[in-house]
């Protein structure tokens, strides 16, 4: 009778062949000798900023994603400081000459916005994700020297006048007037359903507006609440409010 080793010889034996294969492996393609002490240096210094979240684009972003806490607590991600700063300088196009800067999660990617009037969009996610905030910069026809007054905008959040201002089928919720940079404004919540491609998606905004000289700065947050009726858990502003709504 032939003797038959059992499995767990042959895994014994297979195991220790491959150990000493990746060792030998391991071995010729890392040369411990032939690495200066500078390499050495710089290879700890890598290290110890990977190890405080200095890492390069786009591992970074991928997994802040997946970072314990985060997704309860979106705000934690800015806060934590990883974030990165918007600067447009263009004095032509859809800024209509206004310049500005915003500071976003790392995980917002900025988008150019496909609507006339919308200079940037921001996409969580990777730019995947179901929450925007918009940058939009309209023109007013005012006259030389005319300017939109703190009065005015009282004015303009009387509930009447306050709906001009909210797309088509809104909901209005609430609003108030603000302050921002020394610059009159308010800002509404509403609410509403949008039809897109073959689908009805629910969102609840909260939008902000300032008026500089002649224009009118729009600033938005959107949240995905619903798809052809069915809501999404944990969907609204409520998660996001610290990133994009009113504390």
């Amino acid at each position: 009778m032939a003797w038959i080793p059992s499995c767990e010889s042959i895994l014994r034996t297979s195991g220790k062949k491959i150990k000493g294969t990746l060792s030998k492996q391991i071995a010729s393609s890392i040369n411990i000798d032939q690495i200066t002490e500078t390499e050495a240096r710089q290879f700890i210094n890598l290290v110890r900023q990977r190890a405080k979240g200095n890492i390069e684009s786009p591992i970074i972003e991928t997994l802040l994603l997946f970072k314990s806490g985060y997704e309860k607590n979106p705000e934690m991600e800015f806060l934590d400081g990883y974030k990165y700063k918007y600067v447009n300088y263009n004095s032509i196009g859809k800024s209509k000459g206004v310049a500005f800067s915003i500071e976003s999660p790392k995980t917002w990617v900025a988008k150019d916005g496909n609507r006339p009037n919308i200079v940037q969009k921001f996409v969580s996610e990777n730019g995947r994700g179901l929450e925007l905030f918009l940058i939009l910069i309209n023109e007013m026809p005012l006259q030389p020297g005319e300017k939109v007054t703190e009065k005015d905008v009282a004015e303009i959040l009387n509930p009447k006048d306050i709906k001009d201002f909210l797309p088509e089928g809104a909901s209005y919720i609430k609003s108030e007037k603000l302050t921002l940079e020394n610059l009159p404004g308010f800002w509404v919540h509403f609410k509403m359903e949008m039809p897109r491609v073959r689908n009805t998606i629910g969102m609840e905004t909260i939008m902000y507006t300032i008026f500089y000289k002649n224009k009118m700065i729009q600033m938005q947050g959107q949240v995905t609440t619903s798809v052809n009726g069915k809501e999404i858990v944990g969907g609204g502003l409520k998660k996001h409010k610290k990133l994009v709504s009113y504390s």
